[in-house]
């Protein structure tokens, strides 16, 4: 009986039209034709070409190391890790600081006078028309005694280096490339063979790129980080001291903090360690009080908030809290002890 009454639906679906045989087409002409296609292609969207996938770039050793902005590679050996603390903040631009150490990401910290770990600095700076042996001569590295000049090749270029006239190795090399001078440089705490070797594979293996070199897919790049404003951290800068809260200061924090006195030094730590180390402070009694607004200093890239620290033991003090923008994001950069608050 289902059969038959699927017969019957598809009897009356026919008779409706639904299933009719197709009556002939009209015959088009061929002008018509080729105006409708013409207009056809006219009007079609154009598909965009797919987005090439970045080309790996390590940050880490071992590992091959770009920074297209500049326009040089260098090998990075095992051990050896690019620094975000100690590089210049922001887009690669001149003058610029780049630097890899190998310290730790949660021990990495230093004073004015240096990092703790050793290092090896590449600085960008603009070649100003002049050959590596004008661009030294001119004092733009300063000067020092004990010390000469000296020409030579590297990496295929008149490229000049400080040497020590007493003798050893050199202090730094001086290369010309994409119309900037790139001087690189290694920071030993204590004298370590098995570092000096790494720093020395680092520094002999800088190359500057050519435009071939860069064409391509671009190198992988750091995310960055969110869009947030400077009042933004300024609130959470201002929750975490109040409330002792670290957790509450670590997304807003850069990734080392710096910790200076007014008119005075700073040092520098990363995050991780700062944080514990604040956790500390706060279990033993820290008590401090923060306003979010107003700012007391504020610019396009910088801002500041004030404060006072009372920790037991201490005369309770002023304290400023600074702030920075790097891209499109604001962080919190650290503290700056102030004087005693007078009574």
């Amino acid at each position: 009986m289902r059969v038959i009454a699927l017969i019957a639906l598809a009897a009356i679906l026919a008779g409706c039209g639904l299933f009719a045989t197709p009556s002939p087409s009209p015959t088009v002409s061929a002008s018509a034709q080729a105006t409708a296609t013409a207009t056809a292609q006219a009007t079609a969207t154009p598909t965009p070409a797919p987005t090439p996938s970045p080309r790996p770039n390590p940050t880490a050793g071992p590992g091959t190391y770009t920074n297209a902005g500049l326009g040089y590679r260098v090998e990075i050996p095992a051990g050896w890790r690019r620094s975000q603390c100690q590089t210049t903040r922001g887009d690669p631009k001149v003058p610029f600081v780049e630097t890899f150490t190998v310290g730790s990401v949660d021990e990495e910290l230093g004073t004015d006078i240096g990092p703790a770990t050793d290092v090896v600095s590449i600085r960008s700076e603009d070649a100003a028309g002049l050959t590596a042996m004008q661009w030294l001569s001119s004092g733009r590295l300063g000067a020092g005694s004990g010390q000469r000049f000296e020409s030579f090749t590297f990496d295929g270029k008149d490229a000049a280096r400080v040497v020590p006239i007493a003798g050893g190795a050199p202090t730094a090399i001086v290369v010309p490339g994409r119309g900037r001078m790139f001087v690189l440089s290694r920071g030993q705490r204590v004298f370590e063979p098995n570092t000096a070797v790494g720093a020395n594979a680092l520094i002999n293996s800088f190359h500057v790129l050519t435009d071939a070199e860069l064409a391509g897919p671009p190198f992988a790049t750091p995310t960055p980080g969110p869009t947030r404003t400077a009042e933004d951290v300024a609130g959470a800068v201002a929750k975490g001291f109040t409330q002792k809260d670290t957790t509450a200061l670590e997304p807003v924090a850069w990734a080392c903090l710096t910790h200076g006195v007014e008119n005075g030094g700073a040092g520098f730590a990363s995050t991780a360690k700062t944080l514990r180390d604040l956790k500390t402070l706060f279990a033993n009694g820290l008590v401090v009080i923060v306003s979010a607004q107003p700012f007391s200093d504020q610019k396009t890239d910088f801002a500041a908030i004030k404060g006072t620290w009372n920790e037991p033991g201490q005369p309770v003090r002023t304290v400023t809290f600074t702030i920075v923008k790097v891209g499109p994001t604001w962080y919190w950069d650290g503290w700056i002890d102030g004087p005693p608050l007078t009574r």
